[in-house]
Parts: C-alpha cells; sequence; structure tokens
C-alpha cells in the first residue's frame, strides 16, 4: 500500500512538473498570431498601435528554423515582444512569403523583419540564431528607429524630384542600412554632383560604400573624375582595408 502511494504521488508530481514546464515554455515566448497576408498583419499593428515582427523561415534549412525557434522562445523576450510588437510567422512556400519577398526584397532566409504599422521595413536581421539576448538586441534597433523617417515617405520624395545631395545621402544610408536596392538613387546622387566633388575623398567612400557594380555608372564616374592621378589606386586607398 505504501509503495502504490509512492508511485502514485511519484506520477502526480511528474504531471505537475510536465504541466508546469509547458506553461513555463509557452509563456517565455514570441507569441506568433496566426495571418495569411501583410494586410491582416498591418491592421491588426495599427489597431494596437505596435511594430510589427515577422520571422521569415527558410526554404531549405529546418536547422536554421530550429534554431531561431530555440532563440525566440527565450524569456528575455516575452515582454519586450508583447508590449512593442504584434508577431507573425512566414512558413516558406505560402503566399505570405512570396509576398514579403518580392516587398522587401528577401534572397535569404531565415531572416526576421521588423515593420512600422504602415509596413515599412525599419530593420532587418539576416540568419538565425539560438541566443535570446541576440533577437532582444534587434528588436531594440528596431524601436529606437520607429520615429525615423518611413521609407515609403523618402521614395515619395525621391520621386517628386527632391535630387538634393544631402536627402540622397541620407536616402542612400538608409537603403543601406536596410539592404534595400540603391542603383536608381545611387546613379541620380552622382549624377547631380559637380564634377570636381567626384574626386572628394568623402564622396568617394561614400559611393564604394553603397557597393555600385565595376560597370555601373557611379563607377565609371568616379574613375573618370580620379583617372588622371592614378584613379583606381586612388579610390581604394579612400576605404580602410577592413571595408574594402
Amino acid at each position: 500500500m505504501h509503495t502504490f502511494t509512492t508511485l502514485k504521488m511519484i506520477h502526480t508530481l511528474r504531471y505537475l512538473f510536465a504541466i508546469l514546464l509547458i506553461n513555463q515554455i509557452a509563456y517565455c515566448q514570441v507569441k506568433f498570431l496566426p495571418t495569411k497576408d501583410l494586410e491582416t498583419a498591418l491592421k491588426l499593428a495599427q489597431s494596437q498601435h505596435k511594430l510589427i515582427f515577422i520571422q521569415v523561415e527558410g526554404d531549405n534549412c529546418n536547422q536554421c528554423n530550429e534554431v531561431a525557434d530555440k532563440g525566440l522562445s527565450g524569456s528575455l523576450l516575452t515582454e519586450k515582444f508583447d508590449k512593442h510588437f504584434v508577431s507573425f510567422r512566414a512558413k516558406s512556400d505560402t503566399p505570405f512569403t512570396e509576398q514579403l519577398k518580392e516587398k522587401y526584397t528577401l534572397t535569404a532566409m531565415p531572416v526576421s523583419l521588423f515593420l512600422d504599422a504602415r509596413g515599412n521595413l525599419i530593420h532587418r536581421f539576416l540568419g538565425s540564431n539560438s541566443a535570446d539576448f541576440i533577437y532582444a538586441k534587434e528588436a531594440d534597433i528596431a524601436i529606437s528607429r520607429k520615429e525615423d523617417t518611413p521609407m515609403d515617405q523618402l521614395h515619395s520624395q525621391f520621386q517628386k524630384g527632391d535630387h538634393r545631395p544631402s536627402f540622397l545621402e541620407n536616402y542612400l544610408d538608409r537603403l543601406k542600412q536596410l539592404k534595400l536596392p540603391n542603383t536608381d538613387v545611387l546613379n541620380t546622387f552622382t549624377g547631380t554632383l559637380p564634377v570636381d566633388s567626384l574626386s572628394s575623398p568623402r564622396i568617394i567612400k561614400f559611393v564604394l560604400e553603397n557597393a555600385p557594380s565595376l560597370d555601373s555608372k557611379p563607377y565609371l564616374l568616379l574613375n573618370a573624375a580620379n583617372s588622371v592621378d592614378h584613379g583606381m589606386e586612388k579610390l581604394y586607398r579612400t576605404i580602410p582595408y577592413s571595408e574594402a
């Protein structure tokens, strides 16, 4: 009788421990909400006055996705993400993921996207990590940028003809920060500069940091402007070896 009671108590304790563990795991994580498209996510974010977090899973790397799941299950994230974000998961090979790939020029996954409630990209984190503090840090970066001029506003200004060098430099910095295409803006920036400014070390460094291809208009303009004084050598001397 004593043995039976003891075994029953052990089973009860195991059951209670399992329930406690499940509850703890359920609580200590980013809470992903269901959605089939970006429009639904935007409406929910706008109604709650929050930013958007989307974890886009990798197509051919289940291990990468599992690593991200572990990182996003940390207790460090629960309060931060509940307070500042509505969160969604985009499974591979779904219309939602295809929509995100096209809108945000996604070429590699997994990737974590941080958006404002209008759908403007404010930060992205490429890859996966099992450490929750990494995702907390990336979330903090996104939160710190929520008051920045929205990308759709910058794009609209550019399309309406705002080609001031100071504006274009700011726009290019934001595009580089978010890893978005910059060809049109970089072409416009170098095309509006006086020829003598293309020999300025600061301008040379800035243009090269925006990674123009060797046959691009900006690169050819720089090379032509500096060709008299060993152009190619001068161009690369302006950038530290670690940044080249």
